[in-house]
């Protein structure tokens, strides 16, 4: 069964539930600790190294990464380092470079020249940031290993593609560009052919190509958008920025993503069926600036609006669902045509009004289609899980299976409701939740894993558990039953014994595999940019969080809802930091396949496509840096002899405080 609303439903179900993720100490936060143990065995070690280098060129390559390495570290030993957000980000990149630096070093063997990193740790003392010195190790060591980074460092989900065979050439002709920018373009589309014949394409220049070509088409007459004299701005930045696109020019780039989105939000004009209204974006379109300050943000949630408001509702999907289900979902789907309409115009006040995205009726346009599409997603999700069988031949009437027969009826009993003019509105929010604890409960995140396990088939599950695999899932088959039994009669609530139940094991089953996956240990996720834990650190991050899910797992078997409840509270605020841990390692397995060679390992976390606006987990790099750190810092102090002392003591029980606060705004990560 396809599980797309999976985590939708969940979070849906479980929004009342959700208890607070940082510590509320009942008073003003403590500031952040300064990093006095976490890099000092690290940066010991380098200038030892850097004291007895070896001579020649790959010595000199070798030198001047281990100077890059401490002028890094060097930031995160300021006083205030933590409170800095480059700075914490400096000190983690210069811990990773010291950990990995053996690996390093036999890839630095292909490098002549040590000006690039010299000139990274320059670019430190001249004042410049960490991401300046991130984007010059991407260019170095994606030139000594161009294939390392595929597949690897920073994340974004949300690259656009563009497909192979399309010829760019021949769009660049029809949009009426001069000789000299279809010519490079042209250029640039044989280097692109080449670099991914010998495997040096990564998601950047996949990511570049897709936006040329999105512009590209944005600018084809026969789209007819506008006069042609009107798009003539668009054609001339577009000309203007094509050479510095082909040099990799960063500011050329950002000025074609823009031109690209522009072309995104035009490209879903056609499903809405509504030219007055796509003629009003258009124009609004035509009407902005470019190079404003805001511009990328109302780009940005323009594009997102428009993108919802273009996903079309389909009435043949009806015949092919549960009778019992067909009605709510004609009426629901034929309601975000109209929502869609307002969302539109929505979009148009982004584009032409500062401060749109906080004007209530734009927030209702957009909140309100998202609510509509989301019920119907839960209908058709809900239909699946329903029906008897596979999905009906054609001609062949859909059946509802045995155990749901009795919620069937009660959904048709609540649909007569809706149609009363004077019970439709608490028809139709009984109907939401309905469908919404019925998805939820039968789509927990990570039920799949817990069925599939035998024996050791997810590492570390079984002390996560505390050896109560079999028994979490029991309990589960337990209380949905339960649960469906009290919608037999029409009005009836469900029981609310089972409800608290089935809500406490959703919460119970993805913390046991985020505990599975910090048990396992972070190996792996220190290939990730964003992570970097030595093996005392992982440790000190989780601490005792084993046993205290192991003991949460054993409640939810026994099926205690209040005392598992209030557990689970305790749980996900004071060992956020270990959950996090482990949600993160779970995502970045199931993002990533490993590297075979640890250099490449190495190099991919170095190499790999740097942090965009959309890159994963980007927007909370500095908490999850912070949470590294603290963790190095305290798994220091442990291993020192003032770790046994009462200051150290005192000092371990703040970096405890100060790692939960990291980690807790970043909780529920998953």
């Amino acid at each position: 069964m396809p599980r797309p609303w999976r985590s939708a439903a969940l979070s849906l179900l479980l929004a009342a539930a959700a208890p607070a993720q940082t510590l509320n100490l009942g008073g003003p936060p403590e500031p952040p600790p300064r990093l006095e143990l976490a890099m000092v065995a690290h940066r010991r070690v380098v200038e030892q190294e850097l004291r007895r280098a070896e001579p020649g060129p790959a010595g000199a390559a070798s030198q001047a990464l281990r100077r890059l390495a401490l002028a890094l570290m060097a930031r995160g030993e300021a006083p205030d380092a933590l409170r800095d957000p480059d700075a914490t980000q400096a000190a983690l990149l210069g811990l990773t470079i010291a950990r990995h630096r053996a690996h390093l070093d036999r890839a630095l063997l292909e490098v002549r020249d040590a000006a690039a990193l010299e000139s990274a740790a320059a670019l430190l003392a001249s004042g410049g940031t960490t991401a300046d010195v991130e984007r010059a190790l991407q260019r170095l060591f994606a030139e000594v290993r161009p294939a390392a980074g595929l597949g690897a460092g920073w994340i974004d989900a949300d690259v656009p593609t563009s497909t192979p065979g399309t010829a760019l050439v021949d769009l660049a002709g029809a949009a009426a560009l001069s000789e000299g920018s279809v010519a490079a373009v042209g250029a640039m589309e044989t280097e692109w052919q080449v670099r991914r014949a010998t495997r040096a394409w990564g998601r950047e220049a996949e990511a570049l190509r897709a936006d040329l070509a999105q512009t590209l088409g944005l600018l084809d007459p026969r789209r007819r958008l506008a006069p042609a004299a009107r798009l003539k701005p668009w054609r001339d930045g577009l000309e203007s920025v094509i050479p510095g696109v082909s040099g990799g020019d960063a500011r050329a780039a950002a000025t074609l993503a823009r031109l690209a989105a522009l072309g995104r939000l035009t490209s879903g004009l056609p499903t809405l069926r509504n030219p007055s209204e796509s003629r009003r974006l258009v124009e609004a379109l035509l009407e902005l600036d470019l190079s404003g300050p805001e511009t990328d943000a109302r780009l940005r949630d323009a594009e997102s609006a428009v993108a919802s408001a273009s996903r079309a509702f389909d009435p043949a999907v009806e015949r092919g669902l549960v009778r019992e289900l067909r009605q709510p979902f004609r009426e629901v789907g034929l309601s975000t045509r109209e929502s869609a309409l307002a969302v539109v115009r929505a979009a148009t006040e982004i584009l032409t009004r500062p401060g749109a995205m906080s004007d209530p009726g734009v927030l209702s346009a957009l909140n309100n289609h998202g609510a509509r599409w989301d019920e119907l997603d839960q209908l058709r999700a809900l239909a699946d899980l329903i029906r008897e069988g596979p999905v009906a031949r054609p001609g062949v009437e859909a059946r509802v299976a045995e155990p749901f027969r009795a919620l069937a009826r009660r959904l048709v009993a609540i649909q007569r409701d809706v149609a009363t003019p004077a019970k439709r509105d608490a028809a139709q929010g009984e109907r939401r939740a309905l469908v919404a604890a019925a998805v939820g409960f039968w789509s927990i995140p990570g039920e799949d894993a817990l069925r599939a396990h035998a024996g050791e088939a997810v590492p570390g599950l079984e002390r996560a558990t505390g050896g109560h695999v079999r028994a979490l899932l029991d309990r589960l088959d337990a209380e949905r039953a339960a649960w469906l039994k009290g919608t037999t009669e029409a009005g009836a609530a469900p029981p609310a014994a089972a409800e608290a139940r089935l809500r406490a094991l959703a919460r119970v089953v993805p913390l046991a595999l985020d505990a599975a996956a910090w048990i396992a240990g972070g190996e792996r996720l220190n290939e990730w940019p964003g992570w970097e834990c030595g093996p005392e650190a992982w440790r000190w991050v989780g601490g005792d969080l084993e046993g205290r899910v192991a003991a949460a797992c054993a409640e939810g078997a026994r099926a205690n809802a209040v005392d598992l409840s209030r557990r689970l509270d305790a749980l996900e605020t004071e060992h956020s930091a270990g959950l996090l841990a482990g949600a993160l390692a779970r995502a970045w397995a199931a993002r990533v396949t490993p590297a075979a060679d640890p250099v490449d390992a190495a190099l991919a976390e170095l190499s790999g496509p740097a942090m965009g606006p959309g890159a994963w987990m980007g927007r909370w790099r500095v908490e999850v840096a912070r949470v590294c750190l603290i963790a190095e810092e305290a798994a220091a102090l442990s291993a020192s002899s003032d770790g046994s002392q009462a200051r150290g003591q005192e000092r371990l029980a703040a970096l405890r405080r100060a790692l939960l606060d990291a980690a807790g705004p970043v909780s529920g990560v998953r």
